[in-house]
């Protein structure tokens, strides 16, 4: 009996659902939120190139020129997915001439990530001159197929959204052979991964962004995501999946109950307009306008009116965009590794300017020799150095005598601790508690307490930030922590730094960022860190796979930054990234 009630109950909850999910497919006219989503473009630039790239093949009629003057006013990202990204948005909003007319066929041909395959495939496909051909680019992107049929983000685990990611990419190429074959398992992995809600799981819970890419992949093949049989679990589609992610204001939050997400509303809406198109999302000038499906044909014509703000916006957002990100325009030169001319190019120009130059100056005002003052001045110039010299070690000596007077903080807590085990004892004898083992444990728990601070000691902030510490030197790297992909800036620029034997990825961040007034934290341990923040900036800050990862010599090694031992000349980067894709493949 109570199985039969257990089943029962299970069977209402799916129903329920189906029944709730279908709700939202029947209500919802995607189209009359358009016209917001267009104005509201500038407001997050990154998210915004998908959106506007869909809008575009919606109707190629609406003006999308500031958006895409927005765009192509930015430096070439270091990274070359987002330039590829760039690329196709500039292209899609009309701007011509350009810095993405033309990208670096160098960086293009070398990417190695699945995601750089993909994106150098979609450029290949609309025409751009990549100096490769498109079959070239297909046969490296079907190197990347796993046995599962999946495509992996990196290395060989196959990954949902990389998969969605490639059918897009070769679905103008559905008829080859290799290539349909290779849609065809992809198709058959993604359908595999399917749960009985019709979305899929991904690192513990299901989400809006992997339904959104499955449909795009779906449509994006002529294919109706509303009726494939292969996308239906339990009644409930993938589209009918991807709608339950909708909230009352039309947009989308990334998990069921986190409130509005910019990436997962952006990538739901492309979803929603390609899945009407049914052609092949990043060919950008596949479709003119899309079928007039449902009702308020008038929405296409508005996103023009709310657009023309956008030049406004865009002159005021382009200004900081500029200047904010000077190391691309190095990194443009740059071949095959751009991360290691970063980093060297950056490091030369300390060194030419704090080197024997300045020091040259003084040497021409000394070249006339018509009178004696120069050594008159020079004289001068020493007694005044010899004076500020004493004077600073005067005023150092005061200080460490005053500094010498003072208890440490240190003390001063250890202090603290044994006098609260001592007001708890006295306490206890006040209320008249006779056991001896209750005191016992009193007294031990403080002593102990008191060690550990003597042993590992107590540093206030101004003590633990920004000291020197010394270093016994084995050799020198370059250090830098890059977050330009998200917010077009470096915590710290690209820098000459000192090692020690055994110094890993993990040690030389904690100490350099320590020096700097950086707070790092670890989720991990010191043996196996797991870093969620470094400054102000925190993983899932800028959509949920956003985070901090490292590379060494322009690899991301495929060992934690705890083990890592890193070698004289390495080139450290620690990197803000949108997506783990962006480290590229692992060591």
């Amino acid at each position: 009996m109570k199985k039969r009630l257990l089943i029962i109950l299970a069977a209402l909850v799916v129903l329920s659902s189906a029944v709730r999910i279908s709700a939202y497919a029947e209500n919802f006219d995607y189209k009359q939120k358009l016209p917001q989503i267009a104005s509201q473009l500038p407001d997050d630039p990154e998210n915004g190139c998908f959106t506007a790239i869909a809008l575009h093949r919606y109707d190629n009629t609406l003006d999308l020129t500031g958006f895409g003057s927005l765009i192509a006013g930015k430096d070439v990202p270091i990274n070359t997915v987002t330039a590829m990204k760039y690329a196709l948005t500039v292209k899609a909003c009309g701007i011509e001439g350009s810095v993405y007319d033309a990208l670096d066929k160098e960086k293009i041909k070398t990417a190695e990530s699945t995601s750089g395959l993909v994106f150098s495939l979609h450029l290949a496909n609309n025409g751009y001159d990549t100096g490769l051909t498109v079959s070239m680019h297909i046969d490296r992107l079907l190197a990347r197929v796993t046995e599962s049929g999946g495509f992996p983000t990196i290395g060989t685990t196959p990954d949902i959204d990389m998969t969605s990611m490639a059918i897009q990419a070769l679905a103008p190429h559905k008829d080859e052979k290799d290539v349909a074959e290779a849609i065809e398992k992809a198709l058959s992995y993604l359908s595999s991964q399917q749960k009985d809600t019709g979305a899929f799981r991904y690192f513990g819970s299901e989400n809006c962004e992997n339904c959104a890419q499955a449909v795009m992949a779906l449509s994006s093949l002529g294919i109706d995501a509303r009726s494939d049989d292969r996308f239906i679990k339990n009644g409930v589609s993938v589209y009918d999946a991807l709608l339950s992610y909708r909230l009352p204001d039309g947009s989308f939050e990334h998990t069921h109950g986190t409130g509005a997400n910019g990436t997962a509303t952006a990538q739901a809406y492309c979803a929603l307009i390609n899945n009407d198109l049914l052609t092949p999302f990043y060919v950008i000038d596949s479709q003119e306008k899309a079928p007039e499906t449902t009702e308020a044909p008038e929405t296409t014509t508005e996103p023009q009116t709310e657009t023309e703000p956008e030049t406004t916006q865009v002159q005021k957002t382009t200004e900081p965009e500029t200047t904010a990100e000077p190391v691309t325009t190095e990194v443009s030169e740059a071949t095959s590794e751009p991360e290691t001319a970063v980093g060297s190019e950056t490091i030369s120009e300390p060194e030419t300017t704090s080197g024997p130059e300045i020091t040259s100056e003084p040497e021409t005002t000394k070249e006339p020799e018509t009178d004696t003052e120069p050594e008159t001045t020079g004289q001068t110039t020493t007694e005044t150095e010899t004076m500020e010299t004493e004077e600073t070690t005067a005023a150092e000596d005061t200080k460490a005598r005053d500094e010498k007077g003072k208890p440490s903080v240190t003390v001063i807590i250890i202090i603290a601790v044994c006098a609260a085990g001592v007001t708890v004892c006295v306490v206890m004898l006040i209320l008249k508690r006779k056991r001896v083992i209750d005191y016992i444990i009193i007294i031990v728990i403080t002593a102990g307490v008191a060690v550990y601070l003597g042993i590992s000691g107590v540093k206030l902030g101004n003590e633990y930030f920004g000291g020197e510490e010394t270093v016994d030197v084995s050799g020198y790297i370059t250090f830098s922590v890059d977050c330009s992909l998200v917010l077009d800036k470096e915590m710290i620029p690209p820098q000459k730094v000192e090692i020690e034997e055994n110094d890993t990825a993990y040690s030389v961040l904690i100490r350099i960022c320590r020096q700097k007034g950086l707070t790092v934290v670890n989720n991990g341990s010191k043996i196996n860190p797991y870093i969620s923040g470094i400054g102000d900036l925190y993983e899932a800050s800028y959509g949920p796979t956003s985070g901090w990862g490292y590379k060494v010599n322009g690899k991301a090694p495929s060992v934690g930054s705890g083990a890592y031992v890193l070698n004289d000349g390495d080139v450290l980067e620690w990197l803000y990234v949108p997506d783990v894709s962006y480290l590229g493949d692992y060591e």
